[in-house]
């Protein structure tokens, strides 16, 4: 098994965003690990980022693997921007609450990215 370092950060795909105080508010990151919700009332909210199950995601079998050390959240659209880095693995599957300000007709976005990249290959 060999081991390469990758470069820059990369987006995280199917990473579940939930509004805590509307479950029904719901978005999943794309490709680029973008995500972004729209129709918020002006109010407090607390976002609930959590990777899906996965057996909830379809993969091909391969023998190569990409794994991060750290991850970090981005979300912007609202009131404060805010960035949360160096999360770890184990932090981001039990889920980040991220607590959020939204002003009127505002349309929230972010992305979730990993860092510390390695790709596997056995």
């Amino acid at each position: 098994m060999s081991i390469v370092y990758a470069e820059a950060p990369k987006g995280v795909a199917g990473v579940s965003i939930v509004v805590k105080q509307t479950p029904t508010k719901r978005t999943v990151t794309d490709s680029r690990g973008n995500f972004s919700l729209e129709g918020l009332p002006a109010g407090s909210y607390t976002l609930t980022i959590r990777p899906q199950k996965a057996n909830d995601t379809k993969t091909a079998s391969t023998t190569k693997a990409i794994v991060a050390t750290s991850y970090s959240i981005k979300v912007e659209g609202v009131k404060r921007p805010i960035t949360q880095s160096g999360l770890t693995s184990d932090k981001l599957l039990a889920g980040v609450d991220v607590p959020v300000e939204v002003g009127a007709g505002a349309k929230v976005r972010g992305q979730v990215l990993a860092g510390g990249l390695k790709k596997w290959f056995g």
